[in-house]
């Protein structure tokens, strides 16, 4: 059963990439069946924007659930910008968090960027949409691995839901 959810989410991140044009790719990353692909104490379901599951960090869980593929299956060749957005709910004031994109090589990073939710003005305990943009023209190559994860930076809860990133 496992294989096979593993097997369907690689054919869904192919068949995201092969539809799209020779310049642009989308993927967007919900969190609801990540519950099915790996045993992580990041994943809960006491709040989500939509569906069921979110992603929860705090001082006690620095990071999330962390996506990572490489360029050569997600991303055409010839793209020099990610979009990355998603929704994000604190607890509180002190709570704050990034969504982290960055680029591996094989043996080191390469690329390390943040998406800083209190630059937003989240309010506590209402859902508030981050957004950010990276030039990625040096370090998009078919080998590369991007990495996309949540991670936290506050001292109280912060919920990632619904992460969309944009190849262009």
């Amino acid at each position: 059963m496992k294989i096979s959810r593993i097997i369907s989410f690689l054919i869904l991140v192919l068949f995201v990439s092969s539809c799209s044009d020779n310049t642009t790719s989308d993927l967007l990353i919900t969190f609801d069946d990540a519950t099915g692909y790996v045993q992580n104490q990041s994943i809960t379901t006491t709040q989500a924007h939509s569906g069921k599951v979110s992603i929860l960090t705090d001082p006690d869980h620095i990071y999330g659930l962390c996506y990572k593929a490489p360029f050569s299956l997600i991303a055409p060749s010839g793209v020099t910008t990610v979009h990355v957005s998603g929704w994000v709910l604190t607890e509180s004031v002190q709570s704050g968090g990034n969504i982290v994109v960055g680029v591996d090589s094989a043996d080191q990073n390469i690329l390390w960027n943040a998406i800083d939710a209190k630059s937003f003005g989240p309010e506590p305990g209402k859902w508030t949409e981050i957004n950010g943009s990276f030039d990625i023209k040096k370090v998009n190559k078919p080998s590369n691995i991007f990495v996309l994860y949540p991670m936290s930076t506050g001292k109280g809860k912060i919920w990632f839901d619904d992460l969309s990133v944009r190849f262009e």
